[in-house]
């Protein structure tokens, strides 16, 4: 992704960033989350593909519940914070898109 203007900090300047984003659906609403890659914090977007792919199949069987006790379950699932935070993100989008269709069908 191409920043708008030059991101600088003491770690560098930076132009552009890789993001990785993440979609849960349920019932045709989506959500999504996002991270970055960050050089310096070693966050290999490539890494957490494959581990969303290991853990695909656990969250897929998830019911619609509650967000703290999903985030208690992807806790279990021992992610990398920007994963985690990711995929919590995600569900919250999620959870409040499925709630809004619902009031309004």
């Amino acid at each position: 992704m191409r920043l708008k203007e030059t991101f600088s900090i003491a770690y560098g300047n930076y132009d552009r960033r890789e993001a990785l984003l993440i979609e849960l659906s349920f019932q045709n609403c989506k959500g999504y989350g996002e991270c970055v890659a960050i050089d310096y914090y070693q966050i290999n977007l490539q890494r957490f593909v494959l581990k969303l792919k290991e853990i695909q199949s656990r969250i897929e069987m998830q019911k619609i519940i509650h967000p703290k006790d999903f985030f208690k379950f992807l806790l279990n699932l021992h992610l990398h914070p920007f994963l985690l935070s990711a995929l919590d993100c995600a569900y919250w989008d999620l959870l409040e898109n499925w709630k809004a269709k619902v009031l309004w069908n």
